[in-house]
């Protein structure tokens, strides 16, 4: 299969820590985490996809999506598998409105640096693993005390 897929992925980060969610054991690469999000569907530019998924994985409302990092052949990110198309991964800095919840039976978390640093992740998430922890600690350095 020559077609590429475009997956959205949300960066939510709050006080220091990051959301991800467990891939559920029917899915390829069962039981490891990952930021929440998902396939464009046809006729949806990035924005509409990441309100669309994450209402239905987490029952969260996007209030500000801003893009961070794209995984592609540029940096030998790509995820691929002989049987699939390539996946295309687009990392956004995301805030929700209220407290996610799992909504598709799936694990679901708050993970600091060194939590995340070890989690057992989905290969796009693997991939970009150090961008991550570089955005948690850089929310982290720059809260402001309440």
């Amino acid at each position: 299969m020559s077609d590429s897929i475009h997956v959205v992925s949300a960066v939510i980060i709050r006080g220091g820590r990051l959301l991800m969610t467990q891939r559920k054991p029917s899915q390829d690469f069962a039981f490891t985490w990952e930021c929440p999000g998902g396939k464009v569907e046809a006729g949806e530019d990035h924005y509409d996809a990441m309100r669309r998924e994450l209402w239905e994985e987490i029952g969260a409302v996007v209030e500000s999506f801003v893009p961070v990092a794209m995984f592609d052949r540029d940096f030998g990110n790509i995820v691929q598998r002989a049987d699939r198309a390539r996946v295309h991964v687009f990392l956004h800095r995301v805030e929700i409105v209220g407290e996610p919840s799992p909504r598709e039976g799936q694990g679901i978390g708050w993970f600091g640096v060194e939590e995340v640093a070890l989690l057992p992740m989905a290969p796009a998430n693997t991939a970009a693993r150090q961008l991550l922890l570089s955005l948690i600690r850089l929310q982290a350095a720059t809260r402001r005390p309440a």
